[in-house]
């Protein structure tokens, strides 16, 4: 079952627990799936696992388990009607038998296709509002999913190859077959293949400029695509010169626009700037609506990374209309996914959700193994922020496989330090620091600035919580210096909260306060709410040290206003738990033990057990100071 997303694996949970709860009673549990092989591995894995007993039926399965003496009444069966020619006639017979599964005890899973799922739905609604179970699983096997495009990669090899046979080749068909392999092999993230390709079209230029300009700009694209930024800018380069000397004003603008992209990732903003700007003007003198929209979505990151979210959703946009409007789904996708990015960095999450589902559809539709990856990851990060850690590390173990399998360095780091951050929040340190030390190495190889800077911190954190404090500091540092090279605002807001955390740990409570403050400054002009959040809370707590009372009282209830219309779970558990030690230090007890309670109920909802044994121990001093005030009180009267 390896091929199901996270949201699948959990419905295959829920029905695992369903057969658990008919086994007692009667029901009919429904499975729709996408694909061959997906209802035959269901079969093999509730037979295997679960003890149900294949049935062999006909089409009237209800009347048959009813009155057939060869079968057990007591039994589970399992009916798999995928890709019958007869579904609909059988569906339609458990609708008009629908009365035999209370009367008889009748329990059964039947296998079926999607489409004949939505069928019983509508066709057959008295007997599906019985139903104790049903979802549709779809298999994101790689094999199944990307099938199209290897075998058309594997026909252009096998055309290759048969050519090379040919007692007369020529450097021009030789040129053409490998540059097309080079192309394919890009397109379905075979990176590896693609370059060697590209060197091989390389042999075959015969030294021709345009040729020459096209297979360099290819190979500046790959090793962008590989995160070997310098090969990747030393072959646009090359790509650019000639290209200059032919005086070709289309290519030119693709090289600028390459090197933008290039610049951009090494967190080069204003170079990068500076080359879309070339770019654009070259593609609105030769009306090329395409490669205009190309240069909106560079614009929209770059305008991200520096903070203004308001300008980069507006080059988004821009960017989605004309790719709508020209029918480009793969440049659709990537606008929803990024448009996604934005919402959630503001935290407004449900709205994050569904632009990132619409992308992983186009994108498992245009057999995106690479927008796949990073979707799911994302989707992952939206799951960690709900507090639902599980699903969101299934998501990005998911994220990791795949990012893996086409070598794209610079996602893996990305995807292992996301893994890592998970785990801290799990307080797992030993994993969290194993992943992110792994995360660290690779960004290091790649001079990845921004995940070098995303490693630091969280390694800063561990050494905090290991009392490593100078270490802490020297990591977190470093790691605002980079934010700071890359003037990447939410990146920079980070580092400052978790320098704050650090002087707050040492008793410095006036740097606590500075950088604490510096970050909420931040993180109010770029509306990430959920930093916002964070540093009203950190500063609830300095606030109450310093006995600011009241100034910590109206910080920690803004936070839990805004954590709970934002769905932020973790930001509300941590707000409850700031109210009721401010409550409690204004002796307002009840109020205190109230919000305390309502933050474990959280906490074990989110399965964070070391949260809920520390609010335990907070409850039992509430009690006792309780019951030292009812003593005075008691004394008072006397």
């Amino acid at each position: 079952m390896n091929s199901l997303l996270p949201v699948d694996k959990l419905a295959l949970k829920r029905l695992k627990s369903s057969i658990k709860r008919v086994k007692q009673s009667a029901g009919v549990l429904l499975a729709g799936v996408n694909t061959q092989k997906l209802a035959d591995n269901f079969s093999d894995y509730l037979i295997t696992n679960k003890y149900l007993k294949k049935f062999i039926f006909n089409e009237e399965i209800l009347n048959t388990l009813a009155y057939d003496s060869n079968y057990n009444k007591d039994d589970f069966f399992l009916a798999n009607i995928y890709n019958l020619e007869n579904a609909n006639v059988i569906i339609n017979h458990l609708q008009f038998q629908r009365d035999f599964i209370p009367e008889k005890n009748i329990k059964i899973v039947i296998i079926l296709s999607i489409e004949d799922l939505e069928y019983l739905k509508t066709e057959a609604g008295d007997l599906y509002s019985t139903v104790k179970f049903s979802h549709s699983f779809t298999d994101h096997s790689i094999d199944s999913e990307f099938i199209t495009d290897n075998s058309k990669l594997h026909t252009l090899i096998q055309d290759y190859e048969t050519y090379l046979k040919s007692t007369q080749q020529h450097e021009n068909i030789l040129y053409e077959l490998t540059s097309k392999i080079a192309q394919e092999a890009n397109h379905v993230d075979k990176l590896d293949l693609a370059l060697e390709y590209i060197k091989k079209s390389l042999l075959h230029t015969e030294n021709q400029k345009e040729k020459l300009s096209f297979v360099y700009g290819n190979m500046g694209i790959v090793y962008n695509s590989l995160s070997e930024y310098k090969k990747s800018i030393k072959y646009q380069r090359k790509a650019l010169k000639i290209r200059e000397k032919l005086n070709d004003s289309l290519n030119i603008a693709i090289s600028y626009e390459s090197l933008a992209k290039t610049y951009f990732l090494l967190g080069s903003y204003q170079v990068s700037l500076k080359y879309l700007d070339i770019a654009l003007k070259t593609y609105k003198r030769l009306n090329d609506d395409k490669n205009i929209a190309n240069v909106f979505q560079t614009y929209a990151s770059v305008y991200h990374q520096l903070g203004d979210m308001n300008l980069s959703i507006k080059y988004y946009e821009k960017s989605l209309n004309i790719y709508t409007s020209l029918g480009d789904r793969f440049g659709e996708a990537v606008s929803l996914a990024n448009i996604g990015v934005i919402y959630e960095e503001m935290s407004e999450l449900d709205k994050a959700l569904v632009f990132y589902q619409q992308s992983l559809e186009m994108d498992k539709q245009l057999n995106n193994t690479n927008g796949i990856a990073i979707l799911l990851g994302n989707i992952g990060l939206i799951y960690q922020k709900l507090g639902k850690f599980e699903t969101a590390l299934e998501y990005q173990q998911d994220s990791l496989e795949l990012t893996q399998k086409i070598n794209n360095k610079s996602n893996i780091s990305n995807t292992l330090h996301s893994i890592g951050d998970i785990y801290l929040e799990l307080e797992n340190y030993v994993l969290a620091k194993e992943y992110t030390l792994h995360s660290l190495e690779i960004a290091t190889n790649i001079n990845a600035k921004q995940e070098i800077a995303n490693a630091l911190n969280i390694l800063g954190i561990i050494s905090l919580h290991n009392d490593e404090i100078q270490f802490s500091i020297k990591q977190q540092k470093d790691a605002l210096k980079i934010q700071q090279q890359l003037k990447y605002q939410f990146g920079i807001a980070i580092s400052l909260e978790n320098l704050s955390d650090i002087y707050l740990q040492l008793k410095d409570y006036d740097l606590a306060l500075k950088y604490q403050e510096e970050s909420l400054e931040i993180r109010i002009k770029i509306n990430n709410k959920s930093g916002i959040i964070s540093s009203k809370l950190k500063l609830a707590t300095i606030y109450q040290i310093l006995e600011n009372v009241d100034k910590a009282l109206v910080f920690a209830d803004y936070s839990l206003k805004v954590a709970r219309t934002t769905k932020l779970i973790t930001l509300e558990a941590k707000a409850l738990f700031t109210l009721a030690q401010i409550h409690r230090k204004l002796d307002n007890i009840k109020e205190a033990k109230k919000n305390f309670i309502l933050s474990r109920h959280l906490y074990e909802a989110m399965k964070l057990d070391n949260k809920v044994v520390a609010i335990n121990k907070e409850i039992a001093i509430n009690k006792e100071i309780d019951g030292l005030s009812s003593i005075n009180k008691n004394k008072e009267k006397v």
